[in-house]
């Protein structure tokens, strides 16, 4: 292996956590967000002496990682819908509960119940 494709592999592993949880933030879906990050790093690549030679990479792959989720924007105009979309409600106590009960104890308090 030659040294700059030793170089692209270190620098590609450092810092693909991080790309993920950019992607991520982008559009909200993992699948998606792996499937940016691997484009990125294909452009990446392609264009690596220019990334080596930029006085920022992380802001230059970060670039390419924007540019590559616009073009999916560009090309499909909407996110993915996400896998979850029946999630159980969750009954959150409010003040009138509070104001219920209370009427309800004093009801069985005064032997109205």
């Amino acid at each position: 292996m030659s040294r700059p494709e030793e170089e692209y592999r270190e620098f590609a592993g450092s810092r693909a956590a991080s790309l993920h949880r950019t992607a991520y933030l982008l559009c909200g879906d993992w699948h998606l967000a792996n499937d940016l990050v691997q484009e990125t790093f294909v452009q990446t690549f392609r264009r690596w002496r220019r990334v080596q030679r930029a006085d920022i990479q992380n802001a230059c792959v970060r670039r390419i990682l924007v540019n590559e989720f616009n073009g999916y924007w560009r090309r499909y105009g909407r996110l993915p819908v996400p896998a979850c979309t029946d999630r159980p409600e969750v009954a959150v106590p409010d003040v009138s509960d509070e104001v219920v009960n209370r009427a309800d104890l004093a009801d069985i308090v005064a032997g109205k119940f």
